[in-house]
Protein backbone atom coordinates (compact mmCIF):
# COMPACT_ATOMS: atom_id res chain seq x y z
CA UNK A 1 0.00 0.00 0.00
CA UNK A 2 1.23 3.53 -0.74
CA UNK A 3 0.60 6.12 1.99
CA UNK A 4 1.09 9.90 1.99
CA UNK A 5 1.39 11.43 5.46
CA UNK A 6 1.01 15.22 5.65
CA UNK A 7 1.96 17.29 8.69
CA UNK A 8 2.12 21.01 9.17
CA UNK A 9 3.27 22.55 12.40
CA UNK A 10 5.91 21.99 15.02
CA UNK A 11 8.09 18.96 15.61
CA UNK A 12 5.41 17.70 17.99
CA UNK A 13 3.05 17.48 15.02
CA UNK A 14 5.58 15.86 12.70
CA UNK A 15 7.19 13.33 15.07
CA UNK A 16 4.13 11.05 15.48
CA UNK A 17 3.69 10.83 11.71
CA UNK A 18 7.37 10.00 11.31
CA UNK A 19 6.96 7.13 13.77
CA UNK A 20 3.90 5.95 11.84
CA UNK A 21 5.83 6.10 8.55
CA UNK A 22 8.63 3.97 10.02
CA UNK A 23 6.11 1.39 11.27
CA UNK A 24 4.36 1.30 7.90
CA UNK A 25 7.66 0.77 6.08
CA UNK A 26 8.57 -2.07 8.45
CA UNK A 27 5.20 -3.64 7.61
CA UNK A 28 6.08 -3.56 3.92
CA UNK A 29 4.19 -0.45 2.83
CA UNK A 30 5.56 2.60 1.03
CA UNK A 31 5.13 5.70 3.21
CA UNK A 32 5.99 9.20 2.04
CA UNK A 33 5.91 12.27 4.27
CA UNK A 34 5.15 15.84 3.29
CA UNK A 35 6.18 18.23 6.03
CA UNK A 36 6.86 21.91 6.50
CA UNK A 37 10.20 22.89 4.94
CA UNK A 38 11.55 23.70 8.43
CA UNK A 39 11.61 19.95 9.16
CA UNK A 40 13.23 18.92 5.86
CA UNK A 41 16.09 16.50 6.32
CA UNK A 42 15.26 15.65 9.94
CA UNK A 43 13.54 12.35 9.15
CA UNK A 44 14.84 8.84 9.50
Amino acid sequence: MKVLLVAHGTRGDVQPLLALAVALKKAGHKAVGAENYVHAGQGA
